[in-house]
């Protein structure tokens, strides 16, 4: 039996829904607002996101960012966002993990994607950044 529980904010106007998972610890399963839906599940005993929707124009990343374990800066970094604001039905994707790497030019970011492939994130000497990814073609073969 899954105990839930719902919290409605009235000032914030955000609606959050509690679970218990199999070991009876709570977590944050789903966030909404006006704004956006945030989605959350169990996996191999780890909470982990299921979902983001973006449901209006000129969101803030930084309104996303503090319900994820990254910062503003790195889920613009990580998506290549110039703007700090979404718009409606906008792609927002979150990084399973981050490792950084020194590097030539200072650290080199690894943030590893939901299907587990890679992007780098590597500084150039001109303070600019390259950005390169992991792959598989649809013969199942990696690239870079």
């Amino acid at each position: 039996m899954k105990l839930q529980i719902k919290k409605l904010q009235m000032d914030k106007k955000t609606f959050q829904s509690w679970e218990k998972d199999d070991n009876g610890i709570m977590y944050l399963k789903e966030l909404s607002s006006d704004d956006f839906d945030i989605s959350f599940k169990i996996e191999n005993g780890k909470k982990v996101l299921d979902s983001i929707e973006i449901k209006a124009d000129n969101v803030s990343v930084e309104k996303i960012a503090k319900y994820m374990d990254y910062t503003k800066e790195e889920l613009k970094e990580f998506n290549h966002l110039e703007s700090d604001t979404l718009n409606k039905d906008s792609n927002l994707q979150i990084p399973v993990s981050k490792k950084e790497i020194e590097g030539g030019h200072g650290k080199i970011n690894q943030y590893t994607t939901q299907d587990g492939e890679y992007v780098f994130i590597v500084p150039n000497g001109d303070s600019s950044t390259s950005t390169y990814a992991t792959f598989t073609d649809g013969f199942n073969q990696k690239g870079a």
